[in-house]
This record gives C-alpha cells, sequence and structure tokens, in this order.
C-alpha cells in the first residue's frame, strides 16, 4: 500500500457513468475506509456493461480495496450499476470486518507457555 493520500479509481467500460454515481461511490468509500484495521487505501471500481446471448444486459463490478496486507477483492453484476457497485461495497465492508476479527482474535490469543508438554497453551485443572 503507498503512504499517499487514498484515492478512489472508478472506471466504466461499454457506457458512460451517470451523473451521481462517482459521487455514490465516494460516499460508500468514505464509509468503508473507517475501519481502523485493516487500513484501506485506494479503491478501485471497474463497472462493465455486457450484454449475453441469453438474457437483458448486466452491469459486472470488480471492486479492489488496497490494504497493507492482502487485498480485498469483490465482483457483483446486476441490472443497474447503482446496486452492482452497493453489492460489491457490501462485500468490501463483510471482507473488511471479518479480516479485524481475525486481527484482534490472534491479539487475543493465549500464548504458548513454554513449559508445556504439548507445546500450545497451558491448561488449568
Amino acid at each position: 500500500m503507498k503512504f499517499t493520500d487514498p484515492k478512489l479509481i472508478l472506471a466504466a467500460e461499454g457506457f458512460t457513468l451517470p451523473a451521481g454515481l462517482a459521487d455514490h461511490a465516494e460516499a460508500k468509500a468514505v464509509k468503508l475506509r473507517r475501519h481502523g484495521t485493516p487500513s484501506i487505501g485506494d479503491l478501485r471500481i471497474h463497472v462493465r456493461l455486457y450484454s449475453p446471448h441469453d438474457g437483458a444486459a448486466q452491469f459486472a463490478v470488480l471492486a479492489t480495496a488496497e490494504t497493507r496486507g492482502v487485498d480485498f477483492v469483490a465482483h457483483s453484476s446486476a441490472a443497474k450499476p447503482l446496486a452492482a457497485i452497493n453489492a460489491a461495497f457490501v462485500k468490501l465492508e463483510r471482507a473488511a470486518t471479518a479480516a479485524a476479527g481475525v486481527r484482534k482474535h490472534n491479539r487475543h490469543r493465549t500464548a504458548s507457555v513454554a513449559g508445556s508438554p504439548e507445546g500450545g497453551s497451558a491448561k488449568r485443572r
């Protein structure tokens, strides 16, 4: 992760972005960045319009959130670009919350005792 101001990079393929879509995505990004752990830097949102042979046109979103560790990636698709972006941000929010929970669990885990025969944490009797 770069140590510059985090930014939102929003790209559209196959259509022109509606007027308020960038502002809506920026508001969602601010909400996602409120997580202190993990610290989220740049967000890349790629929205693509595709038309399958057997149905109506769909908007596919690939959202990537950069962190100091492993980046979070979310995919979604919907009939409207706003709904697809919302679904991708919900998935990113879940990933950030889950990662924070794992880190918190690892921080509070009992340290192993050196004299323990199992090599793990000591058990009280």
